[in-house]
């Protein structure tokens, strides 16, 4: 697929009947569908996305962040609770209401010596623990365990969350789904980063995940649950930790302030910035399907 133009008035008949056979739309949430931080941009998206389930279009919200977090924005945006949501991007994948599909665990061996490096520093580490849903109906939980000098030590993560501080020692008593770390002035080096990735959202914070989980590998096995091909896949997203499915994806689009990596493999970038892409992207899809409905019914 060629890149898009930046407005949809640009776009050719070919590129609109492409876009119209888009199922499954990813959304990143920070940078792109909450950037803004508005209700009004919030409640615009929220419009489109149930235009877009009338037509029969799946929305996978592929984040960074904990189900803690990102619920009320998921309620809003997933009707069908069975939609898989992507967390920790990629590490946990589950319904709105927590229950899982697939959780992947940071190796115990890798994670000693990451915090290792990350004390040389100087640096903090945030481990990140999920607990999904169980049959009898059990509350998930999410925890964050936090390493790191006393100096540096504060209550409560970015995504609001209870941080209990330990020593390093006591890493290897649990599993892990995921991990920040940040106060570092460099990104951490050690024998086992072969086995843990490492990418960014932006920020001051370097974020680690299991080695080959990434929000592009877990959207390429929902939509084969599906019998949805890639091109008929579109993705949202602006930043480094967003490179695989924006890569995957057989369309993808962010914003002009993305990262230089994510505009390595994007099929437009858009003109619009963070605050505005996804509204007007989900509006490009919408017109893509009257316009194919309109040359059918011409056809015809």
């Amino acid at each position: 697929m060629r890149e898009y133009e930046h407005h949809i008035d640009g776009l050719s008949p070919r590129d609109f009947l492409e876009i119209a056979r888009v199922k499954i739309i990813a959304l990143d949430l920070d940078g792109t569908t909450v950037a803004s931080g508005s209700d009004d941009v919030l409640n615009k998206i929220g419009q489109q996305v149930r235009k877009l389930r009338r037509r029969g279009v799946k929305i996978v919200v592929a984040t960074g962040r904990t189900l803690f977090k990102a619920r009320q924005i998921l309620l809003e945006l997933c009707a069908d609770k069975s939609t898989p949501v992507i967390l920790f991007n990629g590490a946990v994948v589950v319904n709105v209401e927590g229950y899982d599909y697939s959780i992947n665990h940071l190796p115990i061996h890798a994670l000693l010596p990451l915090t290792e490096s990350v004390s040389m520093q100087d640096g903090c580490i945030l481990l990140y623990q999920f607990i999904p849903r169980d049959l009898f109906g059990y509350e998930p939980q999410e925890k964050v365990i936090g390493v790191g000098p006393k100096s540096k030590r504060f209550k409560k993560d970015f995504n609001g969350l209870q941080i209990e501080w330990v020593d390093a020692d006591k890493v290897s008593n649990f599993d892990f789904n995921t991990a920040l770390i940040l106060g570092c002035s460099h990104t951490p080096h050690f024998e086992g980063l072969n086995e843990i990735d490492i990418t960014t959202s932006g920020g001051e914070y370097i974020e680690v995940r299991p080695r080959n989980v990434n929000k592009g590998q877990v959207l390429s096995e929902i939509a084969a649950r599906r019998n949805i091909c890639r091109e008929q896949v579109l993705a949202i997203g602006d930043n480094d930790n967003d490179y695989e499915m924006l890569d995957w994806a057989g369309i993808s689009i962010v914003p002009d302030s993305a990262s230089a990596h994510a505009k390595e493999v994007a099929t437009l970038v858009s003109e619009y910035g963070e605050q505005d892409v996804v509204v007007n992207t989900l509006r490009m899809v919408i017109e893509s399907m009257r316009f194919s409905r309109e040359l059918e019914r011409i056809e015809s």
